[in-house]
């Protein structure tokens, strides 16, 4: 367990998930500081209804796979919130994919009031959509009177002051979180450069709802969902699963940082800096060769760019964080092809590799064989399970190298990487 995590605040239903453990408690669960708060609705587009994410949360408080219902942060938000007699806080997740600002506050102020006497709270993301070029709504930053017709600042007014009349006490408006390029094949080179317009115009919107929006009286400023994503220091494309949307291990990402937002209930201006409140790796450069971090359980696809997917994962990795890699790399023989920052606490790394030939090479750390207690089986016919490699008591950063580093015949299809803190 990490020194800046505490054990009594892991999460039953995000264990039910992903087998989190020790990757995801978070400082501050026990206080009571939203418990009064019973009920929200969270208003958005399918960042919040959960694209691409496909699991559903039963009665019983139990997450199960599911491939057609989507959830996201706001689902996984109410098992992080202080539970009123045994019940966690409901959240009615709102989110329609593909909203732009208009959409939703078209469609939403009166939404589900009438089941309740007294109208949620609100939870509001809203603006990925409009920075589309093909829709791109102007952001209105620095207008006043008729100039600001049909901005974003203008039309989040009017759905905020809505919101309000119809009885909500509070809306927490999240600021936008950043593209990773134009469309899914098409990546920024420079997620910040003079190129990706689309986050230009993010930052406008996120201007507006910082200088003019979170000054409304009710209003209070969510999490930075942009600066904890995307900053000229630290880049966090790994936590996505395309150039839009958070990976399963993004949107525990973005709950945690609602939580802490509703926590503080006070507006905080954006930073240039983020301390993640879960256990991520830093330093991961998913633009040099495409890896990504994520949280796997059986039946999820292991590979970022092919459907073979874990059969069996053995005690040991499930609480893992796993590094995913295209398995078109398989024949990369780089000898720093992979590196990342473990952090400052000790952690245990394992290298899981197509037995029909050697693990790859680290020129940073020693790995050895070990016996875990069950085979971590996969779905691929010409492999069907996958040795392991460990390296214990890791800190700093680890450099491993390509799938063929170790120079030897064999082995047909790429490794991954599982890091347990």
């Amino acid at each position: 367990m990490r020194d800046y995590l505490r054990k009594e605040t892991v999460l039953p239903v995000l264990l039910a998930l992903v087998g989190l453990g020790a990757l995801m408690s978070l400082n501050g669960f026990g206080d009571d500081s939203v418990a009064g708060r019973a009920r929200f609705d969270a208003i958005g587009d399918s960042i919040t209804w959960g694209v691409p994410i496909a699991f559903g949360i039963d009665s019983q408080g139990v997450v199960r796979a599911s491939g057609h219902v989507h959830q996201g942060w706001p689902e996984l938000l109410a098992t992080l919130l202080p539970a009123k007699d045994g019940v966690n806080a409901p959240i009615t997740n709102l989110g329609i994919s593909g909203a732009v600002v208009r959409k939703v506050a078209a469609t939403h102020p009166r939404r589900y009031l009438s089941y309740f006497s007294e109208p949620p709270d609100a939870l509001l993301l809203i603006g990925t959509n409009d920075s589309n070029s093909i829709v791109e709504t102007p952001s209105g930053l620095g207008c006043s009177g008729t100039a600001c017709d049909g901005t974003y600042k203008a039309t989040l007014n009017w759905l905020i002051d809505n919101l309000m009349s119809n009885g909500r006490e509070k809306v927490f408006i999240g600021l936008v979180p950043p593209t990773w390029g134009n469309n899914s094949k098409e990546i920024f080179a420079d997620p910040l450069g003079a190129n990706a317009t689309r986050n230009a115009l993010i930052q406008e919107y996120n201007r507006v709802i910082v200088e003019d929006i979170a000054e409304k009286p009710g209003v209070v400023l969510g999490p930075d969902l942009f600066s904890c994503f995307l900053t000229p220091t630290a880049n966090r494309f790994s936590l996505f699963e395309d150039v839009l949307h958070p990976n399963t291990l993004g949107q525990v990402y973005m709950a945690a940082l609602w939580r802490e937002a509703l926590a503080r209930e006070h507006a905080q201006p954006p930073t240039d800096h983020c301390t993640s409140p879960i256990y991520i790796l830093e330093s991961l450069d998913s633009y040099r060769h495409g890896q990504k971090q994520n949280l796997l359980a059986v039946g999820d696809p292991y590979y970022t760019d092919e459907e073979f997917t874990l059969v069996d994962i053995p005690a040991e990795l499930v609480d893992g964080l796993w590094i995913m890699q295209p398995n078109a790399n398989r024949d990369n023989q780089d000898d720093e092809y992979l590196e990342f920052d473990a952090g400052p606490s000790p952690v245990t790394v394992y290298i899981a590799f197509d037995a029909s030939g050697s693990p790859p090479v680290s020129r940073t750390h020693a790995f050895v064989p070990t016996r875990l207690s069950s085979q971590l089986k996969v779905s691929d016919s010409s492999v069907e399970r996958l040795d392991v490699v460990m390296a214990e008591n890791i800190v700093g950063v680890m450099t491993i190298g390509g799938n063929k580093s170790a120079r030897t015949p064999g082995q047909q299809q790429g490794y991954l990487v599982v890091v347990v803190p």
